[in-house]
């Protein structure tokens, strides 16, 4: 598991707010990924890398997205 510390400060108003966030993440092969997507029943599994969706930087670096349909019944 991996553990990343974000700190952000955003102007509101006249004044800078700090805002702190833990974000703790795990990596799954892309079979494992759509084979659970695809047993919840999601159809239409597909997989599409971070810089396609526009994320830029090492943000996006490595890191794939899952686009499916949800059933509706």
């Amino acid at each position: 598991i991996g553990t990343t510390e974000v700190t952000l400060f955003l102007l509101e108003g006249a004044e800078w707010q700090r805002y702190d966030a833990t974000f703790r993440q795990r990596c799954y092969s892309e079979e494992e990924v759509r084979g659970g997507l695809e047993a919840a029943g999601f159809t239409d599994v597909r997989a599409v890398a971070a810089e396609e969706l526009g994320m830029t930087g090492d943000i996006g670096k490595g890191r794939t997205f899952f686009l499916g349909r949800a059933s509706t019944g």
